[in-house]
């Protein structure tokens, strides 16, 4: 399932309008309705907002393969880099405050980097 029919079936199951849940992540009415047909596609900081308003994990949203697919490796770098801040991991000079969490940074990337590898090696 992807980003729009979710936001379609989130919406629909909590009695929401396409402009109720437009106002809820700073879209139009119509942006809604584009996403929904499938006519435009989302973004990772879209599912991010979604999940931040919705309180549901953003693997709700982002949980089948159109993460991978459809997705810009900056647009989700970009939510990480969000994330680093809003957990203060990073100073105000964007480095890594602690060796605790410059290991998980790297965790984080050596996964992604090999999940990266493999699907690049089926094509």
């Amino acid at each position: 399932m992807y980003l729009g029919e979710k936001i379609k079936s989130y919406r629909i199951e909590n009695k929401l309008t396409q402009k109720e849940i437009g106002n809820m992540v700073g879209l139009s009415r119509s942006a809604i309705a584009e996403l929904e047909s499938g006519r435009t596609k989302g973004t990772l900081s879209l599912a991010d907002k979604l999940s931040t308003t919705t309180h549901k994990p953003l693997t709700y949203w982002t949980g089948s393969n159109d993460v991978r697919e459809n997705y810009s490796l900056f647009d989700g770098l970009s939510v990480f880099i969000d994330a680093l801040i809003d957990t203060d991991a990073i100073t105000s000079d964007g480095k890594i405050k602690d060796e605790k969490d410059k290991a998980i940074i790297i965790s984080i990337l050596e996964k992604e980097l090999k999940i990266k590898m493999q699907n690049n090696n089926k094509k």
